[in-house]
């Protein structure tokens, strides 16, 4: 658990590794009204005020049900109310009433930045989801894979081989560090006619793809529980779940009081076999 500090208390911020695995755990906070404290979000002391902390330290500010939800520009680990989620129910009926064809785009790597140095790094197109690993690159000889808004723009028919592609290419002990879309984040949300493609997943107007996922789908996928179901008989690779968490956070408008939902999972995934010593 991370601590963020100011001249006059402590706030605890969970980590969102701890939001994930525990099964049926709840997330547990201190009632301001019990200690008799005021919450440093509702503070207008220039000490105290999260709001004005230097740095600003993210995953700190709560909304209860006391506060205006207008009063700051964000709040963290919001869950959406009832109102945006009929809104984006009926935002995905539309969407699936207009879809649109699939099509590839070619991926372009510009390699003309004078810091670029192939001493040190090597720049390459590689097809996550196709039959061949990166140029200069053998099995099982690296360390860590960053997937960054990478696996959202595969196809759901891409997942299996990338995950086989990815897990081929990583050192027994070896780490996915991931993150991505949640489903019913507002850039889902947002999408109008003629963007969808199928559920959860939409092309943009730059011809790009960006797929929305649940929890439990991303936990399926990486650890072969999705492709198991699809054959029992076949053999296939299986990461363990390290730490995966929702990080939700709402961003707010106060000007026209408009309230956006941001949604993104991030997590850990482990090649199983120990760490070459």
């Amino acid at each position: 658990m991370d601590v963020s500090s100011s001249k006059q208390e402590s706030v605890a911020i969970p980590d969102l590794s701890t939001l994930t695995l525990a099964a049926g755990e709840a997330l547990v906070a201190t009632d301001p009204a019990q200690t008799g404290e005021t919450p440093p979000h509702l503070s207008h002391d220039p000490e105290n005020n999260l709001k004005r902390s230097d740095p600003f330290q993210f995953g700190s500010r709560y909304l209860s049900e006391k506060d205006n939800v207008f009063e700051f520009n964000a709040w963290d680990h919001v869950e959406t109310d009832d109102t945006y989620k009929e809104y984006a129910e009926q935002q995905y009926a539309k969407q699936r009433e207009a879809p649109v064809s699939d099509f590839d785009k070619t991926v372009e790597v510009i390699r003309e930045n004078e810091a670029y140095d192939t001493k040190n790094i090597q720049a390459d197109v590689w097809d996550a989801a196709g039959d061949d690993l990166p140029p200069g690159l053998e099995p099982g000889t690296v360390d860590f894979v960053l997937m960054i808004f990478i696996f959202s723009a595969l196809s759901p028919s891409q997942w299996k081989q990338a995950v086989q592609n990815i897990y081929k290419l990583l050192k027994p002990g070896g780490e996915v560090l991931f993150r991505d879309y949640g489903r019913g984040d507002l850039a889902q949300v947002r999408f109008k006619k003629g963007r969808y493609l199928e559920e959860n997943f939409y092309i943009r107007g730059d011809g790009t793809r960006v797929y929305f996922f649940e929890k439990d789908e991303l936990i399926d996928i990486w650890t072969g529980e999705t492709a198991r179901t699809e054959s029992v008989e076949e053999r296939v690779p299986c990461f363990e779940v390290v730490d995966l968490g929702v990080d939700r956070r709402l961003l707010v408008n106060r000007k026209k009081e408009l309230k956006m939902y941001r949604c993104w999972l991030q997590g850990r995934f482990r090649k199983h076999g120990e760490k070459p010593a």
